[in-house]
């Protein structure tokens, strides 16, 4: 009898989470399925009750912060940005269900066309030119300034 693996979609898939030390988890990525014409990522800093803590919406095709969903809005600085480019390009481990390098940011990608599968990504932000960019765009409706 074959064996497949199932990944439930159903709420919210986890990409990963980085921080400043290699073995921090400072900050969580996520995908929600949702509909929604912008494809995007969820950026979350700390756990709920901290005093710091928040989650951001940046859409996939130039790292634009088009919200601040939880948390008081704020500019982010470069750091936070360089780590989470340095981190989509970093390779996932392998493991049963990777047999084969792919990159944390291949694996955002599908894990948004899987759980968002009536608005999946057209457009992706090349992430060597978002590191040469250094910083987040900020949508007008942030409140950021």
């Amino acid at each position: 009898m074959p064996r497949y693996i199932a990944i439930n979609l159903n709420e919210m898939a986890t990409v990963g989470w980085y921080g400043e030390q290699p073995s921090s988890r400072d900050y969580k990525i996520f995908i929600i399925e949702e509909k929604h014409p912008n494809p995007h990522f969820h950026l979350q800093y700390k756990e709920k009750g901290d005093k710091d803590y928040y989650v951001i919406t940046v859409r996939i095709k130039d790292f634009e912060v088009m919200k601040f969903k939880r948390g008081i809005p704020h500019r982010l600085s470069k750091s936070v940005f360089k780590q989470l480019i340095d981190f989509l390009k970093a390779p996932r481990k392998k493991n049963k269900i990777f047999q084969e390098e792919v990159s944390n940011w291949d694996y955002l990608i599908n894990l948004w066309d899987t759980a968002n599968e009536e608005d999946p990504v057209k457009e992706i932000a090349d992430l060597d030119e978002m590191k040469t960019r250094g910083d987040f765009l900020y949508n007008a409706f942030v409140g950021v300034k």
